[in-house]
């Protein structure tokens, strides 16, 4: 079992959305696992081993207990007739507290099949069937990323990432093929919290409570 699993689409996603978070978890004395389904094929850089190396130095420098790159094609992921049971699968494997994954009304297709998926994954984790790896697992607490700060849905929950910031930069500039894209991060981080925590100089990350039971993780 796993306090938190970050679920992302792509090397670079689960840091960019929630690695402030990440680090508050493991800061806290927590099991973090982080597990990215793509290869990177279609990225700014889509050199898969560049991608690849990245996404490992990331997970050390986050410390994440458990890492896996299931290495399916970028941009496809809304072709795969099997993602949900992937997922469940993953969801029985590590068994989180509370899982971290994509918005199932995120703008990119490969975002959008997960957080979909993500939804009939968690009904499947649960049930008793045979072509299902592991025991029945109920995941009771899921939050999902909000990658556009223009479209922040009514329902949120937000983390106070502000002394984690600086550490998170220095995680996404391990991603030296993805500069240019996850540059403004931290900034969308800071505009954030202008609105929403008194003070200057603060930073959230902002996710859709899917389910959520309790906050005692955050």
């Amino acid at each position: 079992m796993v306090d938190a699993l970050f679920i992302g689409a792509h090397p670079d996603d689960y840091e960019a959305f929630a690695g402030g978070t990440i680090l508050r978890l493991k800061n806290e004395g927590k099991s973090c696992g982080g597990i990215i389904l793509t290869d990177g094929s279609a990225g700014k850089n889509n050199d898969v081993n560049v991608r690849k190396s990245e996404a490992e130095r990331a997970a050390k420098s986050l410390k994440l207990d458990y890492f896996e790159m299931i290495g399916m094609k970028d941009g496809y992921l809304d072709e795969i007739d099997n993602l949900a049971a992937l997922i469940a699968n993953l969801i029985r494997k590590y068994r989180p507290k509370i899982l971290f994954t994509h918005y199932f009304e995120d703008k990119h297709p490969d975002h959008k099949a997960i957080g979909e998926s993500t939804i009939a994954a968690l009904f499947l984790a649960r049930t008793k069937r045979d072509d299902l790896e592991n025991e029945p697992y109920n995941c009771s607490n899921v939050l999902m990323f909000i990658s556009d700060i223009t479209k922040i849905p009514q329902s949120k929950f937000l983390v106070d990432i502000t002394d984690f910031l600086e550490d998170k930069i220095k995680v996404l500039r391990l991603y030296e093929s993805q500069t240019e894209v996850l540059q403004p991060i931290p900034l969308m981080n800071k505009y954030i919290a202008a609105d929403v925590l008194e003070g200057r100089n603060k930073a959230v990350e902002v996710f859709y409570p899917f389910i959520l039971t309790f906050d005692e993780y955050i």
